[in-house]
């Protein structure tokens, strides 16, 4: 069961903010992480640079009742928590923790919820709309500020200590991807059929995305969403070769789907997960 989150202060920028002087408590441990690709995965930011903002905005909105996957910075910053739990209530103050993001508007919300389902607990979050995260992170003056954006650590790390997280679709270099890996069969009880990598990646059965993990792979993510009456018990999961095949057993009543896997993906590394959100996620190296 997830824990309630509080979350002490959140900030949103419609413009240009000067950055804040006030002095922090002497010995305090402040960490920055951003969100997309590091607290949460790139699924959102694949949607964006895919789709376009206008895309991106209607997919939140349909989803902000959906927690966000865990990003690669997930399990570091529970770690954070246990830290601070442990110092007590009077030492607590020692650690504090930020979420500085170009998320806004629609997409706080789903930002809000993801924590809310983790329990995890951000003391301030910043959300800037996409302003320059320099000036708000000189103010804040972290011992580390963790991005998976290049282009942010480059200008931060002038300022202060700064981590590229090489991960997601923000490192994935476009060169020949799409060349590289072949076409993708979908197939179920309704029909099947072939389609090239950029049409798989806007398949609304699947949802798949590609991103790069710490160590330079390539993952593919997927997350099958299924009716909420479904359970775990009725999910039936089968890999013939690279064939992929989920049935639904709904009172006897049978339905699959089926996606043929490419032949570079390792099948020893195949990870599934049906989750509270109603989907059944999908993962493997390619």
């Amino acid at each position: 069961m997830s824990r309630p989150v509080m979350v002490k202060k959140m900030h949103n920028y419609n413009e240009t903010t000067s950055a804040d002087l006030s002095q922090w408590p002497k010995d305090q441990v402040r960490i920055v992480f951003d969100g997309d690709g590091v607290l949460f995965s790139d699924e959102a930011e694949c949607i964006y640079r895919e789709k376009g903002l206008e895309v991106f905005q209607q997919f939140e909105q349909e989803k902000k009742h959906i927690a966000l996957p865990e990003g690669p910075l997930h399990a570091f910053a529970f770690k954070l928590q246990k830290v601070r739990e442990a110092l007590g209530k009077e030492n607590a103050w020692r650690v504090r923790t930020f979420l500085v993001t170009a998320r806004n508007g629609v997409a706080n919300e789903r930002a809000f919820k993801t924590l809310q389902n983790w329990g995890l607990e951000i003391d301030e979050t910043h959300f800037l709309g996409g302003l320059d995260k320099t000036p708000f992170l000189i103010a804040i003056d972290p011992a580390i500020f963790f991005d998976d954006s290049s282009d942010h650590i480059n200008r931060a790390k002038q300022y202060v200590p700064a981590a590229h997280i090489v991960y997601g679709i923000q490192n994935v270099k476009p060169s020949n991807i799409a060349a590289e890996l072949a076409p993708v069969r979908l197939s179920g009880h309704q029909g099947s059929g072939m389609m090239g990598l950029e049409e798989f990646l806007q398949n609304k059965t699947w949802n798949p995305s590609l991103s790069t993990d710490a160590n330079g792979k390539r993952i593919l993510r997927m997350r099958l969403e299924l009716k909420p009456d479904v359970k775990a018990d009725q999910l039936k999961l089968t890999l013939n070769g690279h064939d992929l095949r989920v049935e639904i057993d709904n009172n006897g009543l049978i339905s699959w789907k089926q996606v043929t896997l490419w032949p570079t993906a390792d099948l020893s590394e195949l990870k599934t997960e049906f989750k509270d959100d109603h989907s059944l996620h999908i993962e493997h190296p390619i």
